[in-house]
């Protein structure tokens, strides 16, 4: 809006359209730079707020190398002193057919899952 720099735009947004009670923030995190970006961003906002900030990974358990990449992500928030929840996907069969929308699936719901916990 008018004149409002990324950042205060950004704060503005987070005043209008998020709970600025005392529930807790969190931001789903895959590693990837967008959402690490949005993590540092949301990080700094909720702190000058005075809320509480988390990032929450889903490892989908479907790659052998899935839990080191969780791992290491969850390094790098805490090194930003981010709060970082892994969340794992417990399938109890083989996942061979529709991965991408099984996995959408239990990605919703273990975030809904721990937003509500948190």
């Amino acid at each position: 809006p008018g004149g409002m720099t990324p950042s205060e735009a950004f704060a503005d947004f987070l005043q209008r359209h998020c709970f600025l009670s005392r529930i807790p923030w969190a931001a789903a995190v895959s590693g990837g730079p967008d959402s690490m970006a949005l993590a540092l961003v949301m990080r700094e906002h909720a702190a000058a707020l005075g809320q509480k900030f988390a990032a929450l990974m889903v490892n989908h358990n479907l790659r052998a190398e899935s839990a080191e990449e969780c791992q290491q992500t969850a390094r790098w928030m805490a090194e930003a002193g981010i709060a970082c929840h892994i969340l794992p996907w417990h399938h109890h069969h083989p996942v061979t057919s529709n991965i991408q929308a099984q996995a959408r699936e239990a990605r919703y719901r273990l975030l809904l899952e721990t937003c509500r916990a948190l």
